[in-house]
C-alpha cells in the first residue's frame, strides 16, 4: 500500500472512531482542591505513580479519542524527556477509571514539573499540534 492509501486509512479510522467518542480528556491533569475526598481508585492511582517514579519511570495516562497530532506528542515526550504516554481507555470509561487516571497523573505531573518546569506537557502538546499538519502532509 502506498503512503496516500495509508493516510486515507488512518483518516477513515479516526472518523469512524470519532462518531461515538469525544476528544481525549485523559491528558487534562487536575490537582485536588481543599475539601476533596479521594476515592480508593484515586489513591490507587497515586500509589501506582509513586511506585513508577521510584522505579525511574515517568508516565502520563490518557483516555478518550486522541487528537490527530497525538502520536507526534507521544513521540516528542518520549524522545526528549523520557516521559511515556499510555492510553488506558477509548470512549468507554467509568468514574473509577477517571479517578484512577487523575490520581496517577496528579503525582506524575508534580514530578514532571519538578524535573522539567511547569507547563511542559502543554508546551509539547502545542508544539505537536502546530507541527502535525506539516509532518503529516510531507510524508
Amino acid at each position: 500500500m502506498n503512503a496516500s492509501g495509508s493516510k486515507l486509512i488512518v483518516l477513515f479510522c479516526l472518523l469512524v472512531f470519532a462518531v461515538g467518542c469525544s476528544r481525549q480528556t485523559g491528558t487534562r491533569i487536575s490537582n485536588p482542591v481543599n475539601g476533596f475526598q479521594p476515592t480508593p481508585e484515586y489513591l490507587a492511582g497515586q500509589k501506582e505513580a509513586q511506585k513508577d517514579i521510584q522505579n525511574g519511570k515517568l508516565l502520563v495516562k490518557t483516555y478518550g479519542l486522541p487528537a490527530p497530532w497525538t502520536q507526534v506528542y507521544y513521540s516528542n515526550l518520549l524522545s526528549r524527556y523520557q516521559i511515556e504516554s499510555r492510553p488506558v481507555a477509548g470512549c468507554d470509561i467509568t468514574e473509577a477509571l477517571v479517578q484512577n487516571v487523575q490520581g496517577y497523573n496528579g503525582v506524575s505531573l508534580a514530578e514532571i514539573e519538578k524535573r522539567y518546569g511547569a507547563g511542559l506537557l502543554e508546551r509539547v502538546a502545542k508544539e505537536a499540534e502546530q507541527a502535525w499538519p506539516q509532518d503529516f502532509t510531507n510524508k
